[in-house]
């Protein structure tokens, strides 16, 4: 009650103050400034959309409508497993890890065929922020963070993955072009447990969303990682992409995504190529949604 009657007051004050007063003479350069602000905020959340939609070739608008669709229904959220009817289920916005899977069953690396394709520099990271110092200024990019050597077994299955994991390795350029265009690659993925299919269009992991300016991370990163290279996003995209081609290697990289009705759900995937009828890789991962 006190508090109300405080309120009151104040709203009574405020309703008896000469105009001018009320308005002061910075008013319009304040408003000014807030509407500066808020084309950056806006400009931001576009430009941040467009990325998205540009690592995950699209599915994120699919994403966004689906949960619009959900919202509108009520429930506010949507269930993207084609196995399940479930109605509940939402899309993550943590940022938390629900652990990897165990090692790939032995039933389905079996079913496996790899193809000569050699793997190099293997490594298993995160996308996050690093930072560097410029002068007094302390900078942030988006980079591949946490990085660890990764081990292929059997030819071609890499290590098991939890949810936002990204892995990245490298094949021959031209070994990779004579396999054919990306119309005759397939990411074929299944429930490890109950051998059901799933919804590929939502749930795939995302292909090359490790850029080149993610590897060479600007001079003086927080990540310690000596081969690296100054100026923008593009210079270091460019720089890296001078490198790969030095060295004959195409990039190639897979990022788990955190979307899922269930938390602890596993699936065996494998990057199929149908005009060969062999895996470049195959990997067993957890998707979880993301909650700690």
């Amino acid at each position: 009650m006190k508090n109300l009657i405080l309120a009151a007051t104040g709203m009574t004050l405020i309703s008896i103050m000469p105009a001018e007063a009320q308005a002061g003479p910075f008013d319009k350069l304040k408003k000014a400034a807030r509407s500066v602000e808020q084309t950056a905020r806006d400009a931001k959340r576009v430009k941040d959309a467009v990325e998205d939609a540009e690592r995950t070739k699209g599915r994120s608008v699919l994403r966004g409508i689906a949960g619009s669709a959900g919202s509108s229904s009520g429930g506010g959220c949507f269930s993207s497993h084609s196995g399940s009817s479930s109605a509940s289920a939402c899309t993550a916005k943590g940022k938390g890890h629900g652990g990897r899977a165990g090692p790939a069953p032995a039933k389905y690396t079996a079913m496996t065929k790899c193809s000569t394709l050699e793997l190099t520099n293997v490594m298993m990271g995160r996308l996050g922020e690093y930072t560097y110092q410029e002068g007094i200024s302390m900078q942030k990019r988006t980079g591949l963070i946490n990085r660890q050597p990764a081990a292929v077994s059997d030819g071609c299955i890499l290590p098991s993955m939890g949810t936002y994991d990204s892995i990245y390795f490298e094949v021959d350029e031209q070994q990779y072009k004579a396999m054919g265009n990306s119309d005759d690659w397939d990411m074929q993925c299944l429930d490890s447990l109950t051998g059901e299919p799933w919804d590929q269009i939502t749930l795939e992991p995302a292909m090359n969303s490790v850029k080149g300016r993610n590897m060479l991370l600007h001079c003086g990163n927080s990540e310690g990682i000596a081969e690296c290279a100054t100026g923008s996003n593009r210079d270091r995209q460019t720089a890296y992409q001078k490198k790969l081609k030095q060295r004959g290697k195409t990039a190639i990289s897979f990022t788990m995504h955190d979307y899922h009705q269930e938390s602890g759900r596993d699936y065996y995937c494998q990057f199929y190529n149908r005009k060969t009828g062999t895996s470049l890789v195959g990997f067993h991962w957890r998707l979880s949604a993301g909650r700690t």
